[in-house]
């Protein structure tokens, strides 16, 4: 299985073998992370969640360790 993660969040596993990662040539382009929501039912809360979200995301830890 190949998959397309943020390095960061998973170095740990990288270097404890259990992920391996593949140097491409050219490099793989930055995905921009995105939060999406209805807009046929406007929300200032869903907006503010979103916009929230974008600014304490962090890719460098994991979550579930």
């Amino acid at each position: 299985m190949v998959s397309y993660l943020p390095r960061q969040c998973f170095s740990s596993l990288i270097d404890d073998g259990k992920l391996v990662e593949i140097v491409t040539e050219p490099a793989l382009p930055a995905i921009p992370y995105v939060a999406i929501y209805r807009s046929d039912r406007p929300s200032n809360f869903t907006a503010e969640v979103a916009e929230w979200l974008g600014s304490v995301c962090d890719y460098r830890r994991q979550f579930q360790a």
